[in-house]
């Protein structure tokens, strides 16, 4: 019985200790005054839900007109970001999701650019990156 119970216990200890290493961001916000690609979706401009989960490395993004989910791979930053943001790549007037800061943090996301991307940055240079700032809801 003792050993029944030893096990009991180690087995909820260790799925204690995997869900805090896989804790997630949580919810942030995000208003993006523009439409953009992410998650081979083209996604209107509004107000967006984002979650990372970064034990997964998933991230859903979510307004009210539809969503994404897509993996993103860890990175080291350059430097480490003051606050939370969404960055795009901007080629004319079409927006790409390429990465995700998270203040304080050493560690970015970054998305794969799809094949149209990867076309229009061969054919152009595009313009600075554009940070959307995300904030906890």
């Amino acid at each position: 019985m003792k050993s029944r119970m030893f096990a009991m216990l180690s087995s909820l200890t260790l799925l204690t200790a995997a869900a805090v290493m896989a804790q997630d961001y949580g919810w942030m916000k995000a208003t993006i005054p523009f439409a953009f690609h992410a998650g081979g979706k083209v996604l209107p401009a509004g107000v967006y839900r984002v979650h990372l989960d970064r034990g997964l490395g998933v991230m859903a993004i979510r307004g009210t007109d539809g969503g994404a989910f897509f993996q993103a791979i860890r990175v080291e930053a350059k430097n480490v970001p003051e606050r939370s943001a969404l960055v795009f790549n901007q080629y004319n007037q079409t927006y790409y999701l390429s990465e995700i800061k998270n203040a304080g943090v050493v560690l970015e996301w970054q998305l794969s650019k799809p094949k149209l991307e990867r076309e229009l940055a061969l054919n152009g240079a595009p313009a600075p990156p554009v940070e959307v700032t995300l904030t906890r809801p």
